[in-house]
């Protein structure tokens, strides 16, 4: 009887293109029945087994980490990327509560009175602390800020109605076109007209309006 050993050495050994895991392993075979190619095969196939078994396994730890880093970690992380994400959406509270006030807490484009859903819009963006003036900013709903800061919608100068990009005119924005924006009583709050106008050259698309 002819004893074969085929030693595999870990996840880097290779041989005919199969990657070796685990430990030595010996076959016992009759030289006159099979030959040492019948043998290699069988190990091979065996090798194949084993390292599906053993990526089975690693796979379902690292599930398993992932769950709990989930569970652990990202959650709160989310959490409070949420929170800050709101906050500094909002602005400063200082500066969102000036707009509260001077716009009777609604917003100066949707006229929506929903407090939580209202948010300090900066004309000229944040450049420190001078920039909160109320006469740099607009009191928004949270998605007509975003498209504001996004320079899909604006205001005309001239007329201090709402402009909106081609691109969303199909979409309800376009209820809010050429509508006049809500102005606060007092002048000193109302928004100042360079600033305005600064953004509305920033919209490329209001040149070929």
């Amino acid at each position: 009887m002819e004893k074969i050993i085929f030693f595999n050495i870990g996840w880097m050994k290779h041989y005919q293109g199969i990657t070796a895991v685990g430990q030595a392993n010996v076959w016992y075979a009759q030289r006159e029945h099979k030959t040492t190619v019948d043998i290699l095969e069988k190990v091979e196939q065996l090798i194949s087994q084993y390292r599906n078994l053993e990526i089975t396994k690693l796979s379902s730890i690292q599930q398993e980490l992932d769950r709990n880093f989930f569970n652990t970690i990202t959650l709160e992380d989310a959490r409070e990327r949420v929170l800050t994400s709101i906050v500094r959406r909002r602005g400063q509270s200082q500066f969102r509560q000036q707009l509260l006030t001077a716009y009777k807490d609604r917003c100066a484009i949707s006229g929506c009175d929903v407090e939580q859903a209202l948010e300090a819009a900066h004309i000229i963006p944040y450049r420190g602390i001078q920039t909160n003036n109320t006469c740099n900013g607009l009191l928004l709903r949270a998605d007509l800020h975003t498209l504001f800061d996004l320079k899909l919608i604006t205001i005309e100068p001239e007329t201090m109605k709402v402009l909106i990009a081609p691109k969303l005119m199909k979409t309800q924005c376009r209820a809010f076109f050429q509508r006049k924006i809500s102005l606060p009583e007092s002048e000193a709050d109302r928004p100042d007209k360079k600033a305005i106008e600064e953004h509305y050259i920033q919209c490329k698309w209001t040149r070929h309006k």
